[in-house]
C-alpha cells in the first residue's frame, strides 16, 4: 500500500497551517473539507474539542461552543494516531460539532471511524445535513449506511474502526467499508443548510472518528480505491 499520495500542488494556505510533511488527500480542486484527529491545536489528551479545523485551506471549520456538547480527544486511538470520541453523557448530552455552509450533491465522503457502544438511537450519524443527507452506522446491527431519502447499507458487523466511503450522486450511489463495496439508489434529497460531524436528530454518534474527508463531486473508483488503500494503510487497517 501506499504511504502516500501525489496530488499536484498544495494550496499555499495548507502548508502554512500545517507544513510539508503531512501525508495529503488525493485531490485539491473539488475538495470541500479535511479534518484530521492529528491535527487539533491547543488540545491535550482527553480534552474538550471546540473547533475542528479544516485543513482543505477552504475554512470550513466545524464548532461547538456548548461546552457539554463538545467531543473530546483520546490519543493513540487507532495505530499510535488520535481519534474524536463522540458520545451521550449520563445527562443525554449529545457530543458534535456544527457547520453552516450549504452543500449540494453530488458528493463523496470518507470517514476513519468505529462505532462504540453507548447511542441508544437505530443510527448514529457521522457526517450529517441534518439527516437529509448522511454517512454513519446503525446501532442495532452495526450496518454503515448512507442516506439521501433512501438508504443503501453494508455490513461492518464490528465496533472495529473502519475506512468507510460514500458516493451520493442522486442516483447510482456507492457505499463501501475498507474494500467491501455496496451499490444502489441512496436517493436525492438535496443537503440543507447545517452540517454535523457526530450528530444525526434524536440519533448521536457513539464512536470514534480519526479523519473525515468530504469531496463535493462524484470521485471514480481509481479515486476511491487510491484514498481508501492510503487511508487503509495510514491507520494500519486489514482489508
Amino acid at each position: 500500500m501506499p504511504s502516500a499520495i501525489s496530488i499536484g500542488s498544495i494550496p499555499e494556505s495548507l502548508l502554512m497551517t500545517v507544513g510539508v510533511g503531512i501525508p495529503v488527500p488525493l485531490r485539491f480542486d473539488r475538495l470541500w473539507a479535511w479534518f484530521d484527529a492529528s491535527y487539533v491545536p491547543g488540545v491535550a489528551g482527553g480534552g474538550n474539542v471546540s473547533t475542528w479545523d479544516d485543513l482543505s485551506g477552504r475554512g470550513e471549520n466545524f464548532i461547538q461552543t456548548v461546552d457539554t456538547n463538545q467531543p473530546v480527544l483520546t490519543l493513540g486511538a487507532v495505530n499510535g494516531l488520535p481519534a474524536i470520541t463522540f458520545s451521550t453523557d449520563a445527562g443525554s448530552n449529545p457530543k458534535y460539532l456544527t457547520n453552516s455552509t450549504t452543500l449540494v450533491l453530488p458528493l463523496t465522503i470518507y470517514a476513519v471511524a468505529r462505532r462504540t457502544t453507548g447511542n441508544l438511537g437505530v443510527y448514529n450519524g457521522i457526517f450529517s445535513n441534518g439527516g437529509i443527507c448522511d454517512l454513519g452506522f446503525e446501532q442495532t446491527n452495526q450496518n454503515a449506511y448512507m442516506y439521501a431519502g433512501l438508504f443503501v447499507t453494508l455490513a461492518a458487523a464490528d465496533a472495529a474502526f473502519h475506512v468507510l466511503s460514500a458516493e451520493l450522486n442522486g442516483a447510482n450511489s456507492m457505499i463501501r467499508a475498507n474494500d467491501t463495496q455496496a451499490t444502489g439508489d441512496a436517493g436525492a434529497n438535496a443537503p440543507d443548510s447545517v452540517a454535523y460531524i457526530g450528530y444525526l436528530a434524536a440519533a448521536p454518534f457513539a464512536g470514534d472518528l480519526a479523519e473525515l474527508i468530504v469531496y463535493s463531486d462524484s470521485q471514480s473508483s481509481d479515486e476511491i480505491e487510491t484514498l481508501t488503500r492510503y487511508l487503509l494503510s495510514k491507520y494500519g487497517l486489514s482489508t
